[in-house]
């Protein structure tokens, strides 16, 4: 198994178990921001679109899940190495958090 395929195994493992524990409750999984350097973008762009697909597939089956889309609120301008983000960047995933925690609990 390639460490995407492990990643992605932990991750679903992880959603199952919380699901299980709390199945009334709506479990909210992050899109990692980019990174500056191309080799390290691409493995985030198919991490990322992975990810999309495993939480589109829990929520046809009618599981709460969604997921916050930090991604398109940080731009590789707002990150500090070229992979860990600003104090700037930090915030712009802070808003993006509470705008998904305002959403889960506006569902009730």
């Amino acid at each position: 198994a390639t460490g995407l395929d492990t990643a992605l195994e932990r991750l679903d493992n992880l959603i199952g178990a919380l699901i299980a524990a709390l199945p009334d409750e709506t479990i909210i999984v992050p899109r990692i921001v980019p990174a500056a350097s191309s080799a390290t973008e691409s493995r985030i762009r198919v991490y990322n679109n992975a990810v999309m697909k495993l939480i589109s597939a829990r929520d046809r089956k009618g599981q709460h899940i969604m997921m916050v889309d930090i991604l398109s609120a940080v731009g590789t301008g707002d990150l500090d190495d070229g992979l860990h983000p600003t104090d700037g960047g930090y915030n712009k995933m802070a808003i993006e958090w509470a705008v998904a925690l305002t959403t889960v609990d506006d569902l009730g």
